[in-house]
């Protein structure tokens, strides 16, 4: 009898090795393609939040963009840069910057000194991307006063074709990674959870099936000894 005890727990423990490994490749995928699709969330919310600062500097000016002693205007027109960017923030709780060229003019950003981050510039690659290339650009290790940033840039272009700056909407890397961290790992908490039960079931089954099967054999075995 131990023997066969011995069996069914080596053959149960055989058994759900494969759900194990099921398991946990399932888990990583899960994770992976979660923490991509949150990070996806990100970048279509800033995205969302540069468009919709790009939209406003084009609706309070009626023409072409200029930047003239430290102002920017519109045809003409006076556009108080800060106010828009203010707004944006209110509006969005994301940070919101207004460039010309490569040098900020207007932000919401400021450095743990409580400085505003107006006048510093944007990094090479966001002006290769952005203002030489003509594209709107995603990144998750902006540095902006030595805080990184998972920012959103779109070039502003002028009515001639002409990239004159970009619209940038941002929030702090720290927060987004925390909370990108906090959704994965509940998820990751669920499909361990999910893993330990499947085990436990299929630990349960097999020892089941494997008894049976067992006594199936003893069985058939007695009535060939003519027992």
């Amino acid at each position: 009898m131990k023997k066969k005890t011995s069996v069914v727990s080596t053959l149960v423990q055989v058994s759900v090795i494969p759900v194990i490994i099921l398991g946990i490749i399932l888990t990583l995928m899960t994770y992976n393609n979660l923490n991509s699709s949150i990070l996806s969330g990100v970048e279509n919310e800033l995205a969302g939040t540069a468009k919709m600062l790009y939209s406003n500097i084009k609706e309070t000016g009626n023409g072409r963009l200029n930047y003239f002693k430290g102002k920017l205007e519109s045809g003409g027109v006076l556009l108080n840069a800060d106010a828009i960017v203010r707004q944006v923030k209110e509006d969005t709780g994301n940070d919101a910057t207004i460039f010309w060229g490569d040098k900020r003019v207007a932000t919401t950003i400021i450095d743990s000194d409580g400085k505003s981050a107006v006048g510093t510039k944007a990094s090479e690659t966001v002006v290769l991307q952005v203002i030489d290339g003509g594209m709107p650009y995603f990144s998750t290790h902006a540095d902006i006063n030595g805080e990184k940033y998972y920012g959103y840039y779109i070039p502003i272009i002028n009515r001639d074709g002409k990239t004159v700056g970009m619209v940038f909407a941002g929030c702090e890397a720290d927060k987004a990674s925390k909370f990108v961290d906090a959704s994965t790992k509940k998820v990751l908490g669920v499909s361990v959870l999910f893993i330990i039960l499947s085990i436990f079931l299929a630990a349960i089954i097999m020892k089941r099936i494997i008894y049976r099967f067992l006594g199936l054999r003893d069985y058939m075995q007695n009535i060939a000894e003519g027992d």
